[in-house]
């Protein structure tokens, strides 16, 4: 029997990942490929300032004109849309009540500190978490928390940092 280099647990020969804490075992193979890209990050500017003058509904049918116009037109030009994020998220988020996470999965980090600004700014909630799958994944705590204070989030602005009756409340809210 072999031992698990992350927990020293014993694993059965030939394991390709540790049966108590699902480390792998075996390096696996790195598959690259190199392919050209285009990025296009198009962002409406005094969008937030705009928005608070509005109502949710006005604010939605002014964002989907906008999409309806933007994405064919990315797509006429051979492009693909992956993900609409930013205001449209936002406008959504606050008119249903919706927390946004920033993962602090240091190869996700996915809601940058910019983004949880303005989400912010606009009345969203965020919560951060580790998205852990093993135990020493929970420090990547740290990761999303400094990601959230290089946005300028306080603790006020952050749902997890409330006691359980508190996060209750406002998820009934």
């Amino acid at each position: 029997m072999n031992a698990c280099p992350a927990c020293g647990a014993a694993v059965p020969a030939g394991a390709r990942f540790c049966p108590t804490c699902a480390a792998p075992l075996q390096a696996q193979p790195e598959q690259r490929e190199r392919k050209l890209a285009t990025v296009l990050f198009a962002d409406l500017q005094g969008f937030t300032s705009w928005s608070e003058r509005f109502g949710p509904a006005e604010v939605s049918e002014m964002l989907d004109t906008y999409f309806a116009a933007a994405i064919p037109a990315v797509e006429r030009h051979g492009g693909q849309v992956d993900r609409l994020i930013g205001d449209a998220v936002f406008a959504t988020a606050v008119e249903t009540g919706t927390f946004l996470e920033i993962n602090a999965q240091p190869d996700r980090l996915d809601l940058r500190d910019s983004h949880a600004r303005a989400a912010v700014e606009a009345g969203v909630r965020i919560v951060v978490s580790t998205d852990a799958h093993r135990v020493h994944e929970l420090a990547n705590l740290e990761l999303g928390v400094f990601q959230a204070r290089r946005g300028w989030l306080t603790k006020a602005d952050v749902v997890n940092t409330r006691t359980w009756p508190q996060v209750r409340k406002l998820m009934k809210a």
